[in-house]
């Protein structure tokens, strides 16, 4: 707050002056419960209310799931990225830069949560458009377009992103020039740095567990944390079979790999179907503008993770997958639901290879305006198009999976506990050791 009161102080001073100005770039660590997403809504909200503009202040974070948590956005979503080109070195697109131009005219603070799990690619793409077009543009010569507070926020002793994060940017900036961005601008953020040390989350007594996350996080656990652990195992004499039940029924699978993911998931959707139940077997429709490879579409294939086939059923576990669909009422990318309906046009089916109209999903978290005024958390899910990079190929997909079990990474930034849309979680340890 004293960099901005600072920067602002600079209005009508001298050009010299303002040379002199040096911007705050910061990194801000703490473990699970230190505060760190209280310290991110505290100063949102002085900040938006100082310079009565929503816009002033941005926060986003990695993952769909991350950013809700802060009352932020995807940076992808924010700052214009796509996410299905991963070497796009900051190219950015006249409509996209004229939107951004508009949103960052008057930003004085930009917030990343989640600082492990952004890779230096989406870090330098970041930076880049917002050089580009911060304060009207014409700031290229400066980092972040002279925006004078950028902060990072988390915690590196969590999972490290999948490609090279902040972790990697001083022995490995990568090839391309937005990876070589985004680890110099990890580097300029961690010069100045703090760390929020006091756990705030846990009460006294739950000490054993405060203990615990300590230990474990620095890789050093206690003979007691172990005994910790094993109390929690579902086969100790802790948990009745009932008991045992109702978890694994509740609980949502977190799994080293994606093998285990998909396991789980097929065995849960097995249970959840029956013969009045049946499952849908819905395709996803692909087309290629070159006669070659009519009926399929060979660039996306390449290109997209998005499966050929979604299985689901009433009732079924599934979450929002490749889409942001409008973080703020909570439908982000990996928001979890249960399906209540598929409803396909007349005389159409997942039997002829159609694909639904829509599909009903009840996501508890939702907090925008009611579909149906009886039923506010019920939500009809469209079919989505997206088209590969040069345009040849189209797909048509349903942007929903199975959710009953998720890989680490995708399950970071989540939420858990009585209350929450995940009431309660468990491992699979599979062939893949965990680190």
């Amino acid at each position: 707050m004293k960099k901005i009161k600072e920067w602002l102080s600079l209005y009508n001073a001298t050009e010299d002056r303002k040379k002199k100005f040096k911007p705050l770039r910061m990194t801000v660590m703490g473990c699970g419960g230190t505060g760190k997403s209280v310290l991110i809504n505290t100063l949102v909200c002085c900040i938006r209310k100082v310079f009565d503009d929503n816009n002033s202040v941005f926060v986003t974070a990695p993952t769909g799931a991350a950013a809700y948590n802060v009352g932020g956005t995807t940076i992808h979503k924010e700052f214009k990225l796509n996410y299905m080109d991963t070497n796009s070195d900051g190219n950015l697109g006249d409509n996209a830069k004229q939107t951004l131009i508009k949103k960052l005219l008057q930003t004085i603070v930009i917030l990343f949560d989640e600082r492990s799990m952004i890779g230096q690619i989406t870090l330098g793409d970041a930076e880049s458009n917002i050089r580009k077009t911060a304060h009207n543009g014409g700031h290229e010569n400066e980092d972040w377009g002279g925006i004078p507070v950028v902060v990072a926020f988390g915690d590196d002793y969590q999972l490290p992103a999948p490609a090279l994060g902040a972790i990697e940017s001083l022995v490995n900036q990568g090839k391309c020039k937005s990876s070589q961005n985004g680890a110099q601008q990890f580097i300029n953020l961690g010069k100045t740095t703090m760390e929020l040390t006091k756990i705030m989350r846990q009460s006294e007594k739950e000490k054993p567990f405060l203990d615990l996350l300590f230990n474990m996080r620095f890789g050093h656990p206690r003979e007691q944390d172990k005994d910790t652990l094993l109390s929690l195992h579902l086969n100790s004499d802790n948990f009745t079979p009932e008991q045992i039940e109702e978890i694994k029924r509740k609980a949502t699978y977190v799994c080293a790999n994606k093998k285990e993911v998909i396991e789980h998931n097929w065995n849960r959707l097995r249970e959840e179907h029956s013969n009045t139940n049946p499952v849908a077997r819905i395709q996803t429709q692909t087309i290629s503008n070159d006669t070659r490879y009519r009926g399929t579409a060979k660039c996306l294939r390449k290109e997209s993770d998005i499966e050929p086939i979604l299985n689901i059923c009433r009732g079924a576990r599934v979450q929002i997958r490749g889409k942001n669909f409008e973080p703020d009422w909570g439908l982000y990318n990996g928001a979890i639901g249960h399906v209540v309906e598929i409803i396909y046009e007349k005389n159409s089916s997942p039997l002829d290879g159609s694909i639904p109209e829509y599909v009903v999903v009840d996501f508890p978290q939702y907090r925008g305006p009611p579909w149906i005024q009886e039923k506010p958390c019920w939500i009809p899910i469209p079919p989505l198009e997206v088209k590969c990079r040069k345009h040849c190929c189209t797909l048509q997909y349903l942007p929903l999976s199975l959710a009953y079990a998720k890989t680490g990474h995708t399950f970071q930034g989540q939420t858990v506990g009585p209350g929450y849309v995940i009431p309660c979680m468990s491992y699979i340890q599979g062939r893949k050791k965990w680190n």
